[in-house]
């Protein structure tokens, strides 16, 4: 699997867990944009060095910037 030039923004959500992202042979995530969320979430897995191209800006995960 594949995902590319992807763009969360302005987006409020409740989760169980946040960012399950590791490293697979499996899929491929490349240039993603996280801008203006505000995250409650059970679990926070925040691994970003798994998307090259991650851009993060206003990110807040249960009250903490990220």
């Amino acid at each position: 699997s594949y995902a590319d030039h992807i763009t969360l923004r302005n987006c409020r959500m409740n989760c169980r867990t946040f960012f399950n992202v590791g490293e697979s042979d499996q899929y491929q995530l490349n240039n993603f944009t996280l801008e203006g969320l505000d995250i409650q979430a059970e679990k926070l897995m925040w691994h970003p060095q798994f998307i090259e191209g991650l851009t993060v800006s206003n990110v807040v995960v249960n009250g903490e910037n990220l």
